[in-house]
């Protein structure tokens, strides 16, 4: 394992320290609030996430790790439409009834489908939407799925291929990317949660969030 996949996996760490630590203290801030819950909820699934990815990363299986990937995004999709909403407390309640995300409408009216998320990301976040339609091939069976499978072809139309331990072995810069990736995929969560933290102590308003959130980065 190289250097800088290593280096990945202690920002990884971080990260993760990061999210608990901040947790904590949106626990010791006080009352329970709708945001809490679904706070929670995001830490815990980008912490089980986080281990799960880099499980796959270390047994290079990209196939599988890159879906987590997406997954990640997904969680922040998701918790960031509570700061486009007009009110955070009733999109969390119906969330948790099973309503789905891309049914809820934002504070403009608009229904909040993935296509609307990241494009409302992608204006503070430029990478999001690259990297979502990317992982979103690994999700669903694409061409993504046949790179691995084509060992080479001749000018004679004869070609081989390989599967399972025999399939075409995955550069490490393309492990080291996706980490990458991933990891600011949760430096991302962390900013918002961070968001709320200073929300529900008073420091800030949560409508006035994603202006602090643009300021940062």
């Amino acid at each position: 394992m190289s250097d800088e996949l290593i280096k990945c996996f202690e920002e990884s760490e971080r990260l993760n320290k990061q999210l608990i630590s901040l947790s904590s203290q949106i626990v010791k801030a006080g009352d329970v609030y709708h945001m809490d819950i679904l706070t929670m909820a995001v830490v815990n699934r980008a912490l089980e996430l986080s281990e799960g990815f880099k499980d796959l990363i270390l047994s290079q299986k990209l196939l599988c790790a890159a879906p987590l990937l997406r997954l990640q995004i997904d969680n922040l999709l998701r918790y960031s439409a509570a700061w486009l909403v007009e009110s955070p407390s009733e999109f969390v309640s119906e969330v948790m009834k099973g309503t789905p995300v891309k049914k809820l409408k934002d504070a403009s009216g608009k229904k909040m489908a993935d296509f609307y998320l990241v494009e409302k990301l992608t204006e503070d976040i430029p990478w999001v939407k690259s990297v979502y339609d990317k992982t979103c091939g690994y999700i669903h069976f694409s061409e993504s799925h046949f790179h691995k499978v084509m060992l080479s072809a001749e000018d004679n139309r004869e070609f081989s291929m390989g599967i399972g331990s025999h399939a075409k072995v995955v550069p490490e810069s393309n492990y080291i990317e996706a980490a990458e990736a991933f990891n600011s995929a949760t430096q991302e969560i962390s900013k918002y949660v961070y968001g709320w933290l200073k929300t529900k102590d008073g420091s800030v308003d949560l409508s006035a969030h994603n202006k602090s959130l643009k300021q940062d980065k």
